[in-house]
Order: C-alpha cells, then sequence, then structure tokens
C-alpha cells in the first residue's frame, strides 16, 4: 500500500470510538519503542498523537488497521519522523533569496 504524500488526506475514514480509543492508547504506548531508522528525527510530528492519528486514519480503513494495528502505528510514527527531518534538514524554499529580502523589513 502506498502511503499518502504529506500523511494527510481530508476525506480520511472516521474510526468508532472503540477503536479510536484503543488507537490513541496504541501510539502512546508504542511511541518510546518503535526503533527509529537513520533518515528521521524525534520532532514535533512525531510527538504530536493527533498527528499520527490523522496519518493512520488517513492511509487505513478501520478494517486494515485492525488487521495489524502495531504494524500500522510503527509505520505512521516513522512516516512522521520521517516528515520531521524533512523539515528540519532537507526542505529547500524555492524563493528563499526573495523570501528573505521581503522579510527583512518586518
Amino acid at each position: 500500500m502506498e502511503i499518502i504524500k504529506g500523511g494527510w488526506a481530508f476525506d480520511r475514514t472516521a474510526y468508532s470510538l472503540p477503536i479510536m480509543k484503543y488507537l490513541v492508547n496504541e501510539i502512546e504506548n508504542r511511541r518510546s519503542t518503535v526503533v527509529l531508522p537513520e533518515d528521521t528525527e524525534i520532532g514535533m510530528r512525531f510527538k504530536d498523537t493527533h498527528c499520527i492519528v490523522v496519518r493512520v486514519t488517513s492511509n487505513y480503513s478501520e478494517e486494515e488497521f485492525m488487521a495489524c494495528p502495531g504494524l500500522v502505528i510503527d509505520s505512521m510514527l516513522i512516516d512522521a519522523a520521517r516528515a520531521d527531518f524533512w523539515y528540519n534538514h532537507k526542505k529547500q524554499y524555492e524563493d528563499h533569496e526573495e523570501y528573505q529580502e521581503e522579510n527583512e523589513d518586518e
């Protein structure tokens, strides 16, 4: 399954309340034990439970999630940590010099 670029979708699946509670609890439990690869960073996306919930519900139906919840959560935690790394180290603003010049006066 291909993960949605950016990790978010506006038309994401609404999970039932018991599954949502389980998801949130498992995110909290797994966050401290997931092994992160080198191209990741623990940042705001990784630390934000709501951000991980949105990634899960954007990429997996309730049934897909419940088929293997640990793997899904770990994969979304890693995806969020990769996004943190990318935003902090790789992202290039196309008009960086123009942006700086425009905002020097403020």
